[in-house]
């Protein structure tokens, strides 16, 4: 997946905006980065995906629904975000990203302290949006 500069500074500014870090992946590896505190956690680009973020990406893989549909938010039971992946998380928000029909990997928002409530998924829907935008853009 081409990560472009035009949506590396548009996930920069939205992390203050979702409040989150947010993590952008392909269907193996993560792709991109931006930590609002970058002392809280130890994520670099190119770890591979946990088991439980593979199992995700297969399971949506396999679904035939629309990209609205396709979301998942957890407090306080976390999944592991990479191979031997050592953060704590509070919450965490995972979504698909799509180029046309076919998904191209991952967008995750993720807090080490705090939870998401109802109105964190609007911020986060918009994020969502945006990047599926400017991907099918320019890929």
């Amino acid at each position: 997946m081409l990560i472009s500069e035009k949506l590396k500074q548009y996930i920069s500014s939205s992390k203050f905006v979702c409040d989150s870090n947010i993590i952008i992946t392909d269907l193996e590896n993560v792709a991109l980065i931006e930590l609002l505190d970058k002392d809280s956690t130890q994520i670099t680009t190119n770890k591979l995906l946990s088991n439980d973020i593979l199992s995700i990406i297969k399971n949506w893989n396999s679904f035939n629904l629309t990209k609205s549909e396709l979301f998942c938010i957890m407090n306080y039971n976390c999944i592991k975000l990479f191979e031997n992946d050592t953060n704590n998380y509070s919450a965490q928000m995972i979504f698909p990203l799509f180029n046309k029909n076919k998904l191209l990997g991952l967008i995750i928002l993720f807090r080490t302290n705090n939870n998401y409530v109802v109105t964190s998924l609007k911020p986060a829907n918009s994020l969502v949006h945006f990047t599926n935008e400017i991907l099918n853009e320019e890929n």
